[in-house]
């Protein structure tokens, strides 16, 4: 599905809500109302229901943009208008949901992307924790920090 603001903004300051266009991969579209401070899983959550599929946490929006030929995943707890608010107005760029499997792989297996060579253990930890320990420590706090 592609996701377009259409720039329909109604309503009070605190509570603008913009509606989005969805397209389908078959060009068929549905336009939505959304809150301005909707973040890219709660529109996830909105599609999943709306289009009765099954939540496995797998998915994701993307963030397409044409004119540097990149792609990017749109962090769950990002604002989606945020997001839109850094595209120009002639901007060709665009939200994309859809699955993506390796979400969530850095939490599953930390371990793939931090191999012992990479990581230094300071001597502050007096062989209390391992090199598994250590990253998974980090990698709470930081998630930790985010919400």
């Amino acid at each position: 599905l592609y996701f377009h603001l259409t720039g329909a903004v109604k309503g009070k300051k605190r509570n603008k809500i913009s509606v989005i266009k969805v397209y389908s991969e078959d060009n068929t579209s549905r336009a939505v109302e959304v809150p301005s401070d909707i973040t890219a899983r709660d529109i996830c959550q909105l599609f999943i229901l709306k289009n009765h599929c099954i939540d496995d946490h797998s998915w994701t929006l993307f963030e397409q943009i044409p004119h540097l030929s990149i792609e990017r995943t749109i962090e769950d707890h990002e604002s989606v208008m945020e997001v839109q608010s850094g595209w120009g107005m002639d901007s060709h760029c665009c939200l994309y949901f859809r699955k993506n499997y390796a979400k969530y792989e850095f939490f599953k297996k930390p371990l793939d992307f931090f191999p012992e060579h990479m990581v230094s253990i300071s001597s502050e930890t007096n062989g209390i924790m391992n090199h598994s320990q250590l990253i998974q420590v980090s990698i709470f706090i930081s998630c930790c920090y985010y919400y």
